[in-house]
């Protein structure tokens, strides 16, 4: 979505929704059909821990020590647990025999990985419970969300951050409307949000008492204190994650600058044939969660046959557009004010590590007078701490950009199960950092049992399990964010667009932004100067980019404007649910797009990918902007019963991992890892290959697929079989080495994750096959698509076509967008989409795979060392070191930091199953 300044990638909720609870009777009945036959078992793992707290005083025993464990407790207990995949005990609890009291009928009691458990006899005092609980582990996530939702972080991390305040204040609400969200809740919902509240301020309250103790060590490096939380900020931060996670679009300028290129390059038409077969809006037999034979779903009304001459008259159109209308204010490219930058840095209440070894420093000191030494030291001081700061308010920045990931899930039915129960996997993938951008709860009193993950700030348990009702999110990447560009004119300094033939006035308001006097972009002050901006929204919603001397402007309009909060009422129905049509009730009245799959103890599974998702008009293209003078716009919203969705498949399992939901959906916006066309290969093979090879699953079976889900590379499945059509086709023609370097990759087990390897070990290598596999895939993207590489559609970052569509994210060995149109090339049957543009050049498929296996090899010499020409057995020293991931702070200098080996998995798990 235009540029994405969430934070958070997760929880796919989407809004501030009150707590889950359960009720009803257990019921001991050995009899299959009851479901008082089965008993629910969890597993969970939060890395790195559930704390995010280090105080001023574990800064400094932590920064001296370098061992994670000394910056506080909990901050790291989870995070080699985790990547030995292994999980604690997620069961629900008693209460425990010595509770804390924090407040008059609200005990919180904590297990010895720090996790809460809050027991209360009203919503209220559960909620408080929670509130203060999650603000002791997480009070400085909890303000960055805070702000980042409201647009003040800036006042935190400095003017640089004004450009994403700005953006904030564009897309979103104004404080009257936020205002109306919260008076517009339940009662009980009211009383969910009081509490949380409360609670929150309560340890606030505590914290500002005894600062020495309890402060955040991040409020000292930004030169800030913690503020009491506000009902509103609550809404806001519902509407952040919604945006943020559960939405996707507005990006269609980058489609836009791309196709320009090609045309200039290629020609109009033969650039359009390349840009139809990089950015695809249906492969007929891409991989998806929803088979064919349980129903295919429509988000758009024309038929395959007319696409084309709809996209021919869009495409015409929007490649006249100026290019002043891709970014503006609510892109996040608002102007930042010349006051930025002034004052000198305050001191920070803690010495920062400098260059100098310890020898060194002792060395040096020696022949230094006292006075001479206390100078150099302020000046060393001075100088990290101007770092720190520069590096703290950028991280910050970084958070509120976006975190792109994965999350996936899986339910199983009961006829794959060994005893007819029902089984559940959950991991959103939200990247590592300490704290984690989860938290873990569980809330126990009237009528809750419920235990989970959540966000800090949002008082609900939004990816969890009860005795009843275990489920899963993932975000689903459905287009329903849309670009309408608007025909404007200024008159009498009033500013006007037209809309079904008259001029209308756009609804402005003038927003003002508080920020820190600050030297060189770094924090040094209180909130003393401020600016202004105007904010404009038409009926089609928020005026993100304008042109006046073009008389044009750009909006976008977001399906679920002014009903995120309205997901309320159907997450509190889900978190009560004791049995699946209470379940499919629930989700049927959520706005945001997630895709959500439950498992129930008495006997169901089901996906959805649901929401709200527009009527669009036959005549645009979902890749491209729709014009805003009235006779494109929507017709409403496409019918719940028509959204993707099916309950207890005769395949027996559901699977998701952000692919395509089902088949007649179109891929519409197809411009990042997390958006990008479906095609046959897809991470989520992994786990529908590794369900359906067995009917007789158990709980503990889920253990090894989180294995194997994080260590599989996912591109060997389809791509293997080609290489083994072309080493059968070309035996005559390969040398020993490049024969013994193939039947290497097709004897492999498909897994990027060498045996045994040391976690502490940075230089831990993975196994051959592995390593040359990696490089072949790069070759071969090289060998086919290079001309892509002229392609710039970016000019400010100097991305290109080439590296747009072939990225991958945080997902390192996922099929990219070029890996399944070169599937589509090499093996013309994994696809149903034909490809229109000549990339052979000439050549056979099998002259294309050749070339790049040796170009593989030639690479790999030239990192390895070999002779010309290799012999077999020097590929077996062809090995890679393993990729590995960051552990970081929320500001990148408060607390541990590490990296671990790279998994993909997610970063939060909850394993659950109602088993015998």
């Amino acid at each position: 979505m235009i540029k994405k300044w969430a934070m958070l990638r997760l929880l796919c909720l989407g809004v501030a929704v009150t707590l889950l609870s359960c009720s009803g009777n257990n019921s001991s009945d050995d009899d299959d059909t009851n479901p008082g036959a089965f008993q629910m078992k969890a597993l969970n793992t939060l890395p790195p821990g559930q704390s995010g707290f280090v105080s001023l005083a574990g800064q400094i025993q932590g920064t001296a020590s370098m061992s994670p464990e000394a910056f506080g407790p909990n901050l790291d207990d989870q995070r080699l647990l985790y990547w030995n995949v292994e999980h604690k005990d997620g069961s629900l609890r008693a209460k425990c025999a010595d509770p804390v009291t924090p407040h008059e009928g609200v005990e919180v009691c904590r297990d010895e990985f720090g996790v809460p458990a809050i027991y209360a006899d009203t919503l209220y005092g559960l909620s408080w419970g929670s509130g203060y609980a999650v603000a002791q582990d997480r009070l400085f996530l909890m303000d960055a969300v805070r702000r980042m939702a409201g647009g003040t972080l800036a006042e935190l991390a400095g003017c640089p951050s004004l450009a994403e305040d700005i953006q904030a204040r564009v897309l979103t609400y104004t404080e009257a409307e936020y205002q109306a969200m919260y008076d517009g809740l339940s009662d009980e919902f009211k009383a969910a949000v009081d509490g949380y509240i409360d609670g929150a301020n309560a340890w606030v309250a505590a914290v500002m008492s005894d600062p020495a103790n309890l402060l955040p060590a991040e409020y000292a490096v930004l030169t800030a204190q913690p503020e009491p939380f506000s009902q509103t900020d609550v809404m806001r931060a519902a509407v952040l994650i919604t945006r943020t996670v559960a939405a996707e679009g507005g990006n269609e300028f980058s489609n836009i600058r791309m196709l320009k290129q090609l045309e200039t390059e290629f020609g109009r038409d033969s650039g359009r044939d390349i840009f139809h077969d990089i950015v695809w809006l249906e492969d007929p037999k891409a991989t998806v969660s929803i088979p064919a034979s349980e129903g295919t779903f429509s988000n758009h009304p024309m038929p395959a046959g007319g696409r084309d001459a709809a996209f021919n008259t869009m495409a015409d159109w929007a490649t006249s557009l100026p290019d002043s209308l891709a970014k503006g204010p609510g892109t996040a490219d608002a102007a930042l004010p010349a006051e930025c930058g002034l004052s000198d840095l305050p001191d920070l209440p803690f010495d920062l590590p400098v260059g100098l070894g310890a020898g060194e420093s002792q060395a040096a000191e020696s022949a230094e007078s006292s006075e001479e030494q206390a100078a150099k030291h302020k000046a060393e001081q001075a100088k990290a701490r101007e770092a720190v700061m520069r590096k703290a308010a950028a991280v910050l920045r970084e958070y509120r950009r976006g975190m792109h990931g994965g999350s996936f899930l899986v339910a199983i039915g009961p006829s794959r199960t060994r005893d007819g129960g029902t089984l559940l996997m959950s991991e959103p993938q939200l990247g590592y950092t300490y704290p984690s951008l989860l938290v873990e709860v569980e809330l126990n009193g009237a009528g809750y049992n419920v235990r989970g993950s959540t966000v800090p700030l949002l008082p609900v348990v939004g990816i969890g399990y009860n005795n009843y009702v275990a489920w899963a999110l993932t975000t689903g990447y459905s287009k329903t964010i849309d670009s309408f560009i608007e025909t404007i004119r200024r008159e009498a300094g009033q500013l006007q667009y037209l809309h079904n033939g008259q001029w209308q006035d756009m609804d402005c308001r003038m927003e003002s932004f508080n920020f820190p006097i600050t030297l060189n972009g770094v924090p040094a002050g209180p909130d003393l100067l401020s600016t202004e901006q105007e904010v404009c929204r038409t009926v089609h919603g928020p005026v993100v980019a304008m042109d006046e001397s073009a008389g044009l402007a750009r909006t976008v309009t977001y399906a679920m404007w002014m009903q995120e909060v309205g997901n309320a009422d159907g997450i509190n129905t889900l978190m009560r649910a004791t049995n699946f049509d209470q379940v499919d009730e629930a989700i049927r009245s959520l706005t945001w797009n997630e895709n959500i799959a439950v498992a129930t103890r008495d006997g169901h599974i089901a996906y959805y990918h649901p929401g709200l998702h527009y009527q669009r008009n036959a005549q645009t293209d979902q890749r491209l902007p729709i014009p805003g003078e009235g006779e494109f716009d929507f017709n409403g919203f496409i019918s719940k019963d028509n959204i993707p969705h099916v309950i207890d498949p005769a395949q027996g399992f559901v699977a998701n991992w952000n692919n395509k939901p089902a088949f007649g959906w179109l891929d519409g916006v197809g411009v990042s890892s997390t958006s990008r066309p479906g095609g046959a290969g897809h991470r989520v093979t992994t786990l529908i290959d590794e369900i359906s090879a067995k009917n007789d699953w158990t709980f503990e079976d889920l253990k090894s697929l989180d294995s194997v889900a994080g260590k599989r590379d996912q591109r060997a499945r389809d791509y293997l079989p080609v290489l083994q059509g072309m080493r059968n086709r070309e035996a005559a023609n390969l040398a020993d080495f490049e024969a013994a370097a193939l039947d290497m990759m097709l004897g492999w087990d498909k897994s990027a994750y060498g045996p045994g390897i040391d976690l502490a070990d940075e230089a831990a290598t993975d196994g051959p096959a592995a390593t040359i596999f990696g490089v072949f895939v790069e070759a071969l993207r090289d060998e086919l698509f290079s001309d892509l590489k002229s392609i710039v559609i970016d000019p400010e970052s100097g991305q290109t076509a080439f590296q747009r569509q072939s990225f991958q994210g945080s997902h390192l060995f996922d099929m990219s967008a070029l890996d399944n149109l070169a599937l589509r090339i090499l093996a013309p049957s994994t696809s149903g989409l034909p490809v229109r543009h000549d990339w052979l050049n000439g050549r056979t498929g099998d002259e294309v795979l050749l070339a790049a296996v040796r170009e593989a090899l030639n690479r790999l010499r030239d990192q390895f060392g070999g002779s010309t020409p290799l012999t077999v057995a020097e590929l077996d020293n062809f090995r890679r070191v393993h990729p590995r991931v960051s552990i970081t702070s929320l500001t990148g200098i408060v607390g541990p930091s590490s990296t671990m080996p790279y998994q993909d998995r997610g970063s939060w798990v909850h394993l659950v199953g109602y088993e015998k």
